[in-house]
């Protein structure tokens, strides 16, 4: 159950990761950036939490 739990914390932060880039003057680069900041975030506050890297 805990798993699971943790599954779908995992799912809901990562949704929270922008997948529509609007910022007027940005590249692809710059959503790459922001997306990998956004990522390792979530994997830090799981970390955190005990959960195992996925």
């Amino acid at each position: 159950m805990k798993s699971m739990i943790l599954l779908f914390a995992a799912v809901a932060l990562l949704s929270g990761c922008a997948t529509v880039y609007t910022k007027p003057g940005k590249t692809g680069e710059d959503f790459e950036k922001d997306r990998k900041a956004c990522e390792l975030a979530v994997r830090k506050n799981l970390a955190a939490r005990g959960a195992p890297d996925t």
